[in-house]
């Protein structure tokens, strides 16, 4: 999640307890609740894939919650002294809220870790929702105005029945893909719904099937599903699933990577459309219904012992936008594989 969003809902959760004055739990739930994601300082230069593995992943983790906000707590003690136990109480809520809000996005989220290495990813939000700021702001900036712990509790609340409701909503978007699958003969082996940017109407969605003899597949789809009005399909393209070893020659730096890459993907790597030797987890797209990766990693075959590199792929244009916005609104669109110059045209991988 953003930091935006961490920040609120740390600040909101710190000062319910009312262990604190308000405002000093705020800030201290505000900072506290960022400190997880300073894993992104963990990167190697030797090694590109060790900064994604590590993002999410111990500073998140629910059993490193209450020394991370030792720490903080340590910190704030310096400054205002009081009783520690009430400033530990408030950073540890804190940094609890960031792991369990990231586990609500799509990326993965160590918090069973050290006891599981299982990434948990409930994708029901977005990483960027403008509408988790509105509902944590109003009533906190209320609450800090005050001095009213209450209306900090309201602001949780809030946060909680937005999360609720996304979760009605994917899986409103999982019945329709469902129902599409079965229309097509395809028998779902495992399935994917995720929300576009910012909203809780428009819906990535993949389900994998196989046929008889012949490697899985994903297909990808877009739904848009109105809070009281029925859902709308934008079918896309399909592609092969790849397994690591399929990527890269045995025993060579890139099929180290690519495992790791394929683990860290669950399985849903593919080729990406019109990049040669790039390969992305199809999961992830800038288009809802596209099947070029946002993320990636490039094979050179010509150098199989050096590092694979890992790419952030932004393919987004106004022609982009325009579509996503017709979507957004439920508007009957073409396929987009049947556009002129589209990158989702399926690839001929036989």
């Amino acid at each position: 999640m953003d930091p935006v969003s961490h920040a609120l809902l740390g600040a909101a959760v710190a000062s319910v307890p009312a262990q604190l004055p308000l405002r000093r739990a705020a800030l201290l739930g505000a900072v506290a609740a960022l400190m997880p994601d300073l894993d992104v300082l963990i990167s190697s230069e030797a090694d590109p894939l060790l900064q994604v593995e590590m993002h999410r992943h111990f500073t998140h983790a629910l059993a490193t919650a209450p020394l991370l906000g030792a720490l903080v707590a340590g910190a704030a003690w310096r400054l205002w002294r009081g009783q520690y136990w009430r400033l530990w109480l408030c950073a540890t809520l804190a940094v609890l809220s960031a792991g369990l809000l990231d586990a609500c996005t799509s990326y993965g989220t160590h918090l069973l870790w050290p006891f599981s290495d299982e990434r948990i990813a409930w994708s029901i939000i977005a990483v960027v929702d403008p509408m988790v700021w509105l509902l944590l702001a109003v009533p906190l900036g209320f609450a800090i105005a005050t001095r009213n712990a209450g209306l900090s509790a309201v602001a949780v609340v809030c946060c909680v029945g937005y999360l609720v409701a996304g979760a009605m909503q994917q899986e409103r978007a999982a019945d329709a893909l469902r129902i599409l699958a079965a229309e097509r003969g395809h028998a779902v082996e495992r399935i994917v719904v995720k929300p576009t940017l910012g909203n809780l109407l428009l819906w990535r969605g993949l389900y994998q099937s196989s046929e008889t003899g012949q490697p899985p597949r994903a297909y990808v789809s877009a739904v848009r599903v109105g809070l009281f009005s029925r859902a709308v399909l934008y079918p896309g393209g399909d592609s092969k699933l790849l397994p690591a070893d399929a990527i890269a020659p045995a025993g060579s730096v890139h099929a180290r990577d690519a495992a790791r890459f394929d683990r860290l993907s669950a399985g849903f790597v593919v080729r990406h459309p019109s990049k040669p030797d790039v390969y992305g987890d199809i999961r992830f797209a800038l288009r809802a219904d596209g099947l070029a990766p946002m993320f990636g990693i490039h094979l050179d075959p010509q150098t199989p012992n050096r590092p694979a590199a890992f790419l952030e792929l932004r393919d987004w244009d106004d022609a982009a936008w325009i579509r996503f916005k017709a979507m957004l609104a439920g508007r009957s669109l073409p396929p987009l594989q049947s556009l002129p110059d589209s990158t989702n045209a399926r690839e001929d991988e036989s």
